[in-house]
């Protein structure tokens, strides 16, 4: 549960933030605060579904060390932000779309890792 939870919380607006950052390296310029307000709900809206689909394959590898975690969790939201991108009308390959779907995906896998939890506590 813990899982579901992290990546429907944190996975949009990571994508937002990822990608606008990846996007800033090839492009000048900085959107309004209004314009990422707007674009925060958008995020939760396209990313909501992959960030479920990711936690799934996170999940059904939760026996797996965290590096084969992080190996599989990775190009599954590269792959599944692509989906995303193309059904938005982006014909082509985008590195920063990929991006914003392989970084998120890592940090949800790391942040829902069950030895984080302390033994002690």
């Amino acid at each position: 549960m813990k899982r579901i939870l992290i990546f429907t919380l944190l996975f949009p607006p990571l994508v937002l933030f990822v990608y606008i950052a990846a996007d800033q390296l090839l492009s000048d310029g900085f959107p309004g605060i209004g314009f990422l307000a707007w674009l925060v709900g958008i995020a939760y809206v396209l990313a909501i579904i992959p960030a479920w689909l990711t936690a799934g394959v996170d999940w059904a590898l939760s026996g797996q060390p965290l590096y084969v975690r992080l190996i599989a969790t990775m190009p599954v939201a590269a792959i599944l932000a692509e989906l995303v991108a193309r059904y938005m009308g982006q014909p082509y390959f985008d590195v920063p779309v990929a991006i914003a779907g392989a970084v998120p995906a890592a940090v949800c896998s790391w942040l829902s890792d069950k030895p984080m939890r302390s033994v002690h506590a």
